[in-house]
């Protein structure tokens, strides 16, 4: 088949459909196509389809791929999914991540979808993992908006125990908004 559009379409169904019997053999076979980008295109497709059902191996994949916007969609849905199954083993492996851009956005995502179950271990991730700044103070006013909707007399405990600041005023002012939705006052006719 001649290279072009309807090429890699063909060669991203094959992979997909290989992929979902044997991932490493699909993987190793596209790792051989000679066309460069060809090889990107159907790589990402691959990872992107092995979210869900094998989201170790979709990260590994796209760590080892050129940076794109397609791979950050996939690479956060990944993370997404093996945070809700093994949170730690999810945290391990990005602490590893060496350039600290990179590794502070997967704490980051860690973080937000851990924040669904284990809050009080989100929020200590995310303080001890990320540096003083915009996205930290980003990150845990995510998980206390989240708390909040689950547990918000926990969630304000915890908020209580910041120190004075504007932090603390943003997370109480997230907790205030966080009441008025989960328990509108009631209007008299």
């Amino acid at each position: 088949m001649p290279a072009g559009s309807d090429r890699q379409e063909a060669l991203a169904i094959a992979a997909s459909a290989w992929a979902e019997q044997n991932f490493a053999d699909a993987t190793a076979w596209a790792k051989q196509l000679p066309d460069t980008a060809e090889q990107q295109k159907v790589l990402e497709i691959m990872a992107d389809e092995a979210v869900y059902e094998h989201p170790v191996e979709a990260l590994r994949l796209a760590t080892t791929l050129a940076p794109s916007s397609a791979l950050d969609g996939t690479t956060a849905r990944a993370i997404a999914v093996w945070t809700r199954t093994a949170p730690e083993d999810a945290v391990s492996w990005a602490k590893q991540i060496r350039d600290e851009d990179s590794r502070e956005q997967v704490i980051t995502s860690i973080a937000a979808t851990w924040g669904e179950s284990n809050p009080a271990a989100a929020v200590n991730l995310a303080i001890t993992s990320l540096r003083l700044g915009p996205v930290l103070d980003q990150t845990v006013i995510t998980v206390v908006q989240r708390w909040a909707q689950t547990d918000a007399l926990d969630a304000k405990a915890w908020v209580d125990q910041f120190p004075q600041g504007t932090f603390r005023q943003a997370a109480m002012a997230v907790l205030d908004e966080s009441a008025k939705h989960n328990h509108p006052h009631a209007h008299g006719p």
